[in-house]
């Protein structure tokens, strides 16, 4: 029996950017493994950039527009799945503490 021999891709850098008058749209990987994304819309504005041993997001939400955030469970003053119509700067604090996200 003749084995076969595993070829090996080469890792190759991919950038792809998206442009469109709402969102704006742009991922960086390169052949290291490092990544870098960035989403940005109307609403909210999204960093995200990985390493090997690191992972950083960042989620910029602008504390005066009134968002939707669906609460799941972890407080005990929010039920699971409840929906709260609240500003982004009390949308941050409740998503550092992990009390949920905000709704689409």
């Amino acid at each position: 029996m003749t084995e076969k021999k595993k070829s090996t891709r080469t890792k190759k850098d991919v950038v792809v950017t998206i442009d469109t008058p709402k969102i704006d749209v742009s991922i960086e990987k390169t052949a290291e493994g490092n990544f870098h994304a960035e989403l940005d819309t109307e609403r909210v504005d999204v960093q995200i950039d990985k390493t090997e041993k690191t992972l950083n997001i960042n989620v910029e939400i602008d504390d005066k527009i009134v968002y939707e955030f669906e609460s799941n469970g972890k407080s005990k003053h929010m039920g699971k799945g409840q929906v709260f119509k609240i500003v982004g700067k009390l949308a941050k604090y409740f998503i550092e503490r992990g009390f949920g996200r905000i709704k689409k």
